[in-house]
């Protein structure tokens, strides 16, 4: 039984690959598929997966969609510090 909200990916064959590229080109496929299906707006393939994230861009959105708590708290721990240094 999945837990809730998991995602259930289709499973594949185990094949060896012939060569380093071939075995390249499907990991860029996977990543590719499961960056796609937890952020489509990406529209990352395994075609254009390393010029996605060559620049650093989809990365970011991706850290900045899931460390909004984290970047709120290190916010108030700053704004927390600054005015306790003004009442000593």
């Amino acid at each position: 039984m999945a837990a809730a909200g998991a995602l259930l990916l289709e499973t594949r064959p185990f094949r060896p690959f012939k060569s380093s590229e071939e075995y390249l080109y499907a990991m860029k496929e996977d990543l590719a598929e499961w960056l796609t299906l937890l952020y489509p707006e990406l529209r990352i393939t395994a075609e254009n997966f390393l010029d996605r994230l060559d620049t650093g861009v989809a990365l970011c959105r991706i850290l900045v969609k899931h460390d909004v708590v984290g970047f709120t708290v290190l916010k108030v721990r700053e704004e927390f510090l600054s005015k306790r240094s003004v009442y000593r």
